[in-house]
């Protein structure tokens, strides 16, 4: 039995040789070798529950329990001040203490060979009560001498689980009889009335709605938070997750946040739990999705309010641990975005969200689109779309098809026989075949010819190449990422691209953001770009913080290519040792021709200069026809004049063309 009971974590004692030093701060079980023991393991069993509510447990062989009870002059006669200490935990709202003593004391009865006091037995039952545990409630009342209190007290057990329809009146009645008060019993007729009519009935229907109309995962959160602070009574609630127990989504808390203490017992909660602390009372769920828990819900509210907001937890649980784990994947897909994509430096929510597209689209073998202006970076997703996907291991095959000449189109794309053409002497493999099971990366897929559009698109469709001057073909596994650095759509419009191989290329979209648009990731790309560029010509200066504002506050036309050249242009000037200040940055912005740092200007001339730039260049875009550009610009032809005339647009201007 002690063996047993050791396997399982507890700490054996002897009742009648332990002392109170041979007691750990954990559980134990307290062994009863001999009859006259059983006064010594009463006192250990009412001991134990006054210094904690941990599980406790006392064994008694057959042969120490005997016959008969124990001589009246060993029994406790403390019990009067045992119930009222009971009472007074359950008037506390110290329920798991109030359970331990309670166990303690029908312990004690069932030692002393005589039945529990009816007086415990109905405190017992409304602890019970107060706990929303009707039947355990029920059963020991039924264990109660048949009497006056038990008839009172089974009417409450009765009103409180809903077999019967009683009054405020009569459970105040039965209140006065144990000792109970007006305002305990009040809280309980309020917890009763909003459970059985909020909850049960309306909660469930609108929390659903709540979650389905919100616009993402994170969104469904805090209003499933607010929603539990305006209806269960809360003062803060708090959806927690993820190993290190991060506050996922939180409302009412303010700039403070939960406590680690809380967010870990929250994460770690098995079912509902409560934490009397003072006037206020923490409720802690599990949140589990398809069975495995992914984060627990915390919610902090007065202690009246406890048994609402348990039912409140059990309920936002159950209804939003879908949303929860979305959120939890799609923070991690963000940080393993970040730690796979190294190259890919920034900050930026825009960043941020690209890495995360990048790494969903590299495991796919759709062909890829990547969209954005000049020195954006538009290799550097493509190698990363080709590292970071299955078919790491073989070629990464660039080829800048602006460069590419019509005539020689062919032969580069899909090779050659001997004498095809003059100057073949030899036969040679295109790039489709020399990449065979791995990337090929069309850069500038724009400026291809009508008739190399016409043979990438057969290619794209059969997935075989014939050679120049070959009857046979071939067949390839490649896959095709493509990047413009003008939209196709656009190109597509002005039958400069064909409709069908755009649809063909653009299974995958990525669109880089131009730098002017993440002005947070020009300060980590200008340090990245200077530590290496410093190295290459041996200098060990160091930026200034003036230096960093003055790069932050140029237009970048050039985007990340031209802030790398500026870097290297810099490091050149710079000195060998010592700080580098704003105006070594304009002289080197001036020596390449930089654009002059915009000029402050206020909310409503920013918006006018906006207005103004995007009229003008949707007007050069369309030739000058206004019914064009007011089309593209979701306005009337008359709303675009007027704006025109408001904004003094005289004519179609050159700048901003796209």
């Amino acid at each position: 039995m002690a063996a047993r009971a050791r396997a399982h974590g507890f700490h054996v004692i002897d009742a009648a040789t332990a002392t109170a030093r041979d007691v750990p701060r954990r559980h134990v079980a307290v062994v009863v070798r001999r009859r006259g023991d059983r006064v010594r393991a009463v006192g250990w069993a009412k001991a134990l529950a006054r210094a904690s509510p941990r599980l406790h447990l006392v064994f008694v062989p057959v042969s120490a329990r005997g016959s008969g009870s124990i001589d009246a002059r060993e029994r406790s006669s403390q019990g009067r001040a045992d119930d009222s200490r009971l009472a007074a935990l359950i008037a506390g709202g110290r329920f798991d203490l109030a359970d331990a003593w309670l166990a303690a004391l029908r312990l004690e009865a069932w030692l002393h060979g005589a039945g529990c006091r009816a007086r415990t037995l109905a405190l017992g039952t409304w602890l019970r009560v107060r706990q929303a545990r009707h039947e355990e409630a029920a059963d020991l009342c039924h264990a109660m001498p048949a009497g006056d209190l038990r008839r009172s007290v089974q009417q409450l057990v009765d009103w409180a689980s809903g077999r019967s329809h009683g009054t405020r009146a009569m459970a105040r009645a039965t209140g006065r009889r144990l000792g109970v008060t007006r305002q305990a019993l009040d809280g309980l007729w309020r917890s009763k009335q909003e459970a059985t009519t909020m909850f049960v009935l309306h909660a469930i229907p609108t929390v659903l709605q709540l979650v389905a109309d919100a616009d993402d995962e994170q969104v469904a959160l805090r209003a499933a938070a607010a929603w539990a602070r305006t209806h269960a009574g809360a003062h803060r609630v708090a959806f927690v997750g993820g190993d290190e127990a991060r506050v996922i989504a939180a409302d009412g808390w303010g700039s403070a946040v939960p406590s680690e203490h809380e967010r870990m017992r929250a994460l770690r909660a098995h079912e509902v739990e409560r934490d009397a602390q003072g006037a206020l009372v923490s409720v802690t769920a599990p949140v589990r999705y398809a069975g495995a828990p992914v984060g627990g819900l915390l919610i902090v509210g007065p202690r009246d309010r406890a048994e609402t907001m348990a039912e409140a937890a059990v309920m936002l649980a159950a209804l939003c641990a879908p949303a929860l784990r979305s959120r939890l994947d799609a923070m991690a897909r963000t940080r393993d975005g970040a730690a796979q994509l190294p190259e890919m430096i920034g900050r930026s929510p825009a960043m941020a969200a690209l890495r995360e597209a990048v790494s969903r689209a590299a495991g796919t073998p759709f062909p890829v689109l990547v969209e954005g202006e000049s020195g954006t970076g538009k290799e550097l997703v493509a190698r990363a779309l080709h590292r970071l996907s299955p078919r790491r291991d073989r070629r990464f095959a660039p080829l800048n098809c602006a460069a590419l000449a019509d005539e020689l189109a062919e032969a580069e794309l899909f090779g050659h026989t001997r004498g095809a053409f003059t100057g073949a002497v030899a036969p040679r493999a295109g790039l489709f075949e020399d990449a065979h099971g791995g990337t090929v990366f069309l850069d500038e897929v724009a400026e291809l010819s009508p008739r190399a559009q016409a043979k990438l698109l057969r290619v794209l469709q059969e997935r075989e190449v014939r050679r120049m001057g070959e009857n046979t073909t071939r067949a390839i596994d490649v896959r095709i990422v493509a990047a413009t650095n003008r939209p196709l759509a656009e190109a597509a419009a002005q039958a400069q691209f064909r409709h069908d191989l755009l649809f063909r290329l653009a299974v995958v979209r990525l669109r880089l953001p131009p730098l002017r648009e993440r002005t947070e990731d020009i300060a980590p790309l200008a340090l990245a770009f200077w530590q290496r560029a410093t190295g290459d010509v041996g200098k060990r200066a160091v930026l200034g913080a003036d230096a960093l504002a003055r790069l932050a506050a140029h237009r970048w036309p050039g985007n990340v290519r031209e802030l790398q050249n500026v870097m290297a242009g810099l490091s050149v000037l710079a000195p060998v040792r010592g700080r580098v200040g704003a105006r070594h940055v304009e002289q080197v912005l001036a020596d390449a021709g930089g654009a002059a740092r915009m000029a402050p200007m206020s909310l409503e001339r920013a918006r006018w200069w906006c207005e103004q730039q995007t009229i003008a260049a949707a007007l050069a875009r369309h030739g000058g026809r206004r019914a064009a550009a007011a089309r593209e610009l979701g306005l009337t032809r008359q709303g675009l004049t007027k704006a025109m005339r408001r904004l003094r647009i005289q004519e179609p201007r050159a700048e901003g063309v796209a």
